[in-house]
């Protein structure tokens, strides 16, 4: 299993990879996006997080050949690589505009990443080596996937041609409820680098807002409210965590 874990995040990086570099169906990864323009997509310098998740899996991938005890990372290797097997079938799904597949599969891995996050955080690591090996990469991952599951949905209501009365008070909407998974994320398990990476998205935002706007718009405020709200939440779950 521990190779399978190695072949199947390989794999997912080649499918990325090449997604941009062929790119599948004449498009990048970007190009697709840009069909299906809403206020929640975030400047393109965002998406460098996934070097980030990359190589924080690719962590997770070799704590088990340098741990004698892995049996942490060993019991969720199986859902590991199913996750490998969804983000490839999403870049394809993606960039062959098939938006509605695209969705699911999507839902799909956010599904099968919070069930890896829930069955990790049943017991605290055993080593700080295991925390930021085995532990913090799912943090990280599953805080990119929850943003990019909203992001996917909207484009698909794009894509649909919905057009809500006020897309300015839709992108309120879908801060607030990023707002309330942060909640609930901090309150359980009190986790720093899952907030952390709901900062880098609203910063992104923020970015993508500021460089087409001359002023300090209603998207750029709620996204910096938001921000603050987010610190404020896991810095309070944390010092009541830390207190137990």
């Amino acid at each position: 299993m521990k190779w399978l874990n190695i072949i199947a995040l390989a794999a997912a990086i080649a499918v990325n990879a090449l997604a941009n570099i062929l790119p599948i169906n004449a498009m990048t990864t970007g190009e697709v996006a840009a069909l299906y323009p809403n206020l929640f997509v975030p400047a393109g310098i965002t998406f460098s997080i996934w070097s980030l998740i990359y190589m924080l899996l690719a962590g997770y991938c070799i704590y088990p050949f340098i741990s004698e005890n892995a049996k942490h990372a060993i019991s969720v290797s199986g859902l590991f690589v199913v996750t490998c097997l969804l983000n490839c079938s999403w870049i394809l799904a993606w960039h062959y505009l098939f938006i509605e597949g695209s969705v699911v599969v999507m839902m799909l891995l956010l599904f099968a990443l919070c069930v890896i996050y829930v069955k990790l955080h049943k017991s605290p690591p055993d080593s700080r080596r295991e925390k930021w090996l085995v532990y913090k990469p799912f943090s990280v991952y599953l805080g990119w996937i929850t943003v990019a599951t909203v992001a996917n949905i909207t484009a698909l209501l794009v894509h649909y041609d919905f057009s809500p009365p006020s897309p300015q008070n839709w992108m309120i909407a879908m801060a607030i409820a990023l707002l309330l998974i942060v909640y609930l994320i901090n309150k359980k398990f009190g986790d720093v680098a899952y907030s952390l990476v709901i900062v880098w998205a609203l910063l992104g935002i923020i970015l993508k807002r500021t460089a087409t706007e001359l002023q300090f718009g209603p998207i750029v405020t709620t996204c910096t409210v938001a921000i603050v709200i987010t610190l404020w939440i896991t810095i309070h779950y944390r010092y009541r965590k830390s207190l137990t």
